[in-house]
């Protein structure tokens, strides 16, 4: 079988692969591809040996391909691989850690926002029912809630009481004190206060009260505000009036 090749110049073929070829030609139906690394004239290459039957079935073609430079390519892009595999497994690592820990910070949150949640309908439940007077102050004085105690202590409503500041609702000798108190509070000076004051009621009459207050940072008001606990103490103050008033006719009379 002649063999005839563009590469000639370069490269003849061993009589060995000659043979080795002319076996396949024979062995093969139609065609036959294999590659080898053979010795030429410019070094040792590797070609890519086609075995084409001719149409009658009688001869052969063989064809002589150099893909020495596309090997190297294949090699490079092999090696590229393995360093995109490696790193895109090292990424997948780093993608799985950071997933296991935003989904334990999730469940934290959740557990937190559960436990908050409970917390603030504990805190509701005890608000509105509470027998004690309560508010809550933004620190610049406006209410935010009133809960019905408080509502009943000053004979109004919530609707009254809420977005209303607080200073509205005391006697005009304690507004100053009250706005003071509530600057202070804005500039952060002051957490907790107590007071004694009195109140206006809806029907026309006053109140004495105990008041007092503690800041909250928490998120029932979505803000810092204040919780006042207030308590009617008018028929003790009643008390203490007669009693000096008694005190001071016995002072008298002992003259």
């Amino acid at each position: 079988m002649g063999i005839n090749t563009k590469n000639e110049k370069f490269f003849n073929p061993p009589e060995w692969l000659l043979s080795e070829i002319e076996l396949m030609a024979f062995d093969c139906k139609k065609e036959a591809i294999v590659e080898k690394a053979l010795l030429t004239n410019q070094g040792k290459k590797r070609f890519q040996i086609i075995i084409k039957k001719t149409a009658d079935l009688k001869g052969s073609i063989v064809i002589f391909n150099d893909i020495t430079t596309i090997n190297d390519d294949r090699k490079k892009l092999t090696a590229t691989k393995e360093i995109l595999e490696e790193k895109l497994s090292e990424r997948s690592s780093e993608l799985e850690l950071l997933y296991k820990n935003l989904k334990e910070e999730v469940e934290i949150q959740n557990t937190t926002l559960n436990a908050l949640k409970e917390s603030e309908a504990k805190f509701r439940l005890a608000f509105e029912n509470s027998n004690i007077g309560m508010a809550l102050v933004r620190v610049d004085g406006l209410v935010i809630k009133a809960n019905e105690a408080l509502c009943k202590m000053i004979a109004s409503s919530s609707s009254v009481i809420e977005n209303n500041h607080l200073e509205n609702f005391v006697e005009e000798s304690f507004r100053n004190e009250l706005k003071d108190f509530f600057e202070k509070a804005s500039e952060g000076k002051t957490v907790r206060r107590s007071f004694e004051r009195k109140w206006y009621r809806s029907d026309g009459d006053t109140i004495w009260t105990n008041e007092v207050c503690s800041l909250v940072h928490e998120s029932f008001a979505k803000q810092d505000y204040f919780i006042f606990h207030i308590i009617d103490i008018t028929e003790r103050k009643k008390f203490e009036e007669q009693l000096g008033y008694s005190q001071r006719l016995l002072s008298i009379r002992n003259k």
